[in-house]
C-alpha cells in the first residue's frame, strides 16, 4: 500500500495541491493516508487523508520561492497495523513580488559646486524578497520641474549608486525587483544644499559591546529616527552603515568586530526630517 506517484501540481507562491496513487486493494477499502511536510529538515505541516486509489491534498500558507519536501505514508483505515513505507517528492514554490521596500539611505556632499548623493540601500532578507533580486530602479524626481523625471536601473547585487544633482529639491524612489515585479518603493527627499549638518559634537568611549550613543527626542511628533555612523580610521573613506529605530527610542549601541581605535560618526535623524529633506538640526559623536 505504499504510495506512488506523489506529484505536485497547480503550484503557486502560496499554495501547492499534491496528489499521489495507492495500488488498489479491492472491497472498496479505505484507506488512511498522512501527508507531511517539511522546510530545511523540519516538519511544519502534517494532515491526515481518506483515500481508495488517488489521494488529493492543498498544501496552504506555504512561502515563495521555497524548496519543500512533501512526504505521504498510508495504512489500513479498519485494521491498523502500521504505516507504509514514506514516499517523499521535492517541490518548490513560485516567486512573488518582494514584499517589503528596500532599506535606503543617503550620504550627501559637495563636489564642484554640485550636490552629490551617495545612495545605500540593504538587500531584502530571503523572507521578504520573495525570489532573486535582479535589479534596482532608482527613480529621481525633480520637485521644483515635476515634469522632469530620471529612472536608473542598477543591476543586482549591486547595493549603491552616486547621483549628481542641481540645486533644487528632489524625490527619490527605490525598488528591487524580481522575476514577478517590483517592491514597495523606499522614498528620500533631498535639498539640492546639503547644508551644515554638523552642529554639536561629543566623545564617547567604547565598551566590549560597542559604543553606546544617546541623543533627546527631537520631537513629539517623530515616527522614528535613523542612526547612522562610519566604521573607519578618521579623515578616511569609510563603509556607511546606519539603522531604523522607534520613535520612543532616545539610545542605542553601535556594535563592531574591532576592539582597537575606531573613529565612529553616528547621528540620529528623525523621519520627518527625512521626508522634508532638512537635516541640519543634527548631533554628532566622534566614538573611540
Amino acid at each position: 500500500m505504499t504510495p506512488y506517484n506523489l506529484l505536485p501540481k497547480n503550484v503557486g507562491a502560496t499554495n501547492a495541491t499534491m496528489t499521489w496513487k495507492v495500488h488498489s486493494i479491492g472491497n472498496n477499502s479505505t484507506l488512511l493516508c498522512q501527508l507531511e511536510l517539511l522546510a530545511e529538515g523540519k516538519v511544519i505541516q502534517q494532515s491526515n487523508v481518506s483515500t481508495k486509489v488517488n489521494g488529493e491534498y492543498l498544501l496552504s500558507e506555504l512561502e515563495p520561492d521555497t524548496e519543500y519536501v512533501a512526504g505521504v505514508r498510508c495504512a489500513y483505515t479498519n485494521h491498523f497495523w502500521k504505516w507504509s513505507e514514506l514516499t517523499s517528492q521535492k517541490f518548490n514554490t513560485a516567486e512573488a513580488a518582494p514584499s517589503e521596500a528596500p532599506d535606503v539611505w543617503r550620504n550627501m556632499k559637495m563636489v564642484s559646486g554640485h550636490p552629490t548623493v551617495s545612495l545605500f540601500w540593504k538587500p531584502l532578507s530571503k523572507v521578504h524578497a520573495n525570489g532573486k533580486i535582479l535589479f534596482y530602479n532608482v527613480t529621481v524626481e525633480n520637485l521644483d520641474e515635476p515634469s522632469r523625471l530620471e529612472v536608473l536601473s542598477i543591476p543586482a547585487p549591486a547595493s549603491s549608486t552616486e547621483l549628481t544633482l542641481g540645486q533644487c529639491s528632489y524625490q527619490i524612489h527605490v525598488t528591487a525587483h524580481n522575476s514577478v515585479g517590483p517592491s514597495p518603493a523606499s522614498v528620500i527627499v533631498l535639498s539640492g544644499d546639503p547644508g551644515n549638518e554638523e552642529v554639536e559634537k561629543g566623545r564617547v568611549n567604547g565598551t566590549e559591546d560597542g559604543f553606546s550613543v544617546s541623543w533627546k527626542p527631537q520631537s513629539r511628533d517623530a515616527t522614528g529616527y535613523v542612526v547612522e555612523w562610519c566604521d573607519g580610521p578618521q579623515d578616511l573613506p569609510c563603509v556607511l552603515q546606519w539603522k531604523n529605530l522607534g520613535p520612543n527610542t532616545t539610545s542605542t549601541v553601535i556594535s563592531s568586530g574591532k576592539k582597537n581605535l575606531l573613529y565612529y560618526h553616528a547621528a540620529p535623524f528623525t523621519w520627518q526630517q527625512l521626508q522634508q529633506g532638512c537635516l541640519d538640526h543634527l548631533r554628532y559623536f566622534v566614538l573611540n
